[in-house]
């Protein structure tokens, strides 16, 4: 309770649970398995109850404390901070071992963030071959290629900014080819 002393956690619950209720004392595997119990609970954004919690021990007060065991299957929303934005969904998982051995891991939901889409982003595509006529003959049939599939320019997989037709091109200067820097500006 000390770690949520200066938090305002009122009318707040915090879901509490065990796996070994699921299935027994695993020793070495408890760890994995409630880690894998938080993380589908994550995935399916679900909480699962803990099995055989009808009775709790009467010494401890959970009514006094914003925690409360899982008893049943319930939705598990997402908090919302001060500025009304959706957090991403947390749980701590602690393992103890018979050995002595302690281990605490805090889980939280992976929440991707759409990118926006703005205008022309340049790209590098890497082309090399065996002379200049070759690497010319081959940009500009790459350039083609690009240019119909698309109307307008989009990134590509980084497994399509390399291509490779015989040997790199022997240009001796130590710049790049003008026929390289140049055959995508028309």
């Amino acid at each position: 309770m000390r770690a949520y002393e200066d938090q305002d956690l009122t009318g707040r619950r915090i879901a509490i649970g065990s796996v070994k209720s699921n299935i027994g004392h695993a020793e070495s595997a408890a760890g994995i398995a409630a880690v894998t119990k938080v993380l589908l609970q994550l995935r399916h954004r679900q909480l699962v109850p803990s099995l055989h919690a009808e009775r709790l021990n009467p010494h401890i007060d959970l009514a006094a404390t914003p925690f409360e065991v899982q008893r049943t299957t319930a939705p598990w929303p997402a908090a919302v901070d001060a500025a009304g934005r959706t957090l991403p969904r947390a749980a701590a998982v602690s393992a103890f071992g018979a050995g002595g051995t302690n281990a605490h891991l805090i889980l939280e939901e992976y929440v991707p963030h759409a990118r926006p889409r703005s205008g022309h982003v340049p790209q590098l595509f890497v082309l090399s071959a065996r002379d200049e006529e070759r690497l010319a003959e081959y940009a500009g049939a790459s350039r083609s290629s690009w240019a119909a599939r698309a109307p307008k320019p989009t990134p590509r997989p980084w497994s399509g900014r390399f291509r490779r037709a015989g040997r790199p091109c022997p240009t001796g200067s130590p710049s790049p080819s003008p026929t390289v820097t140049n055959w995508w500006r028309d």
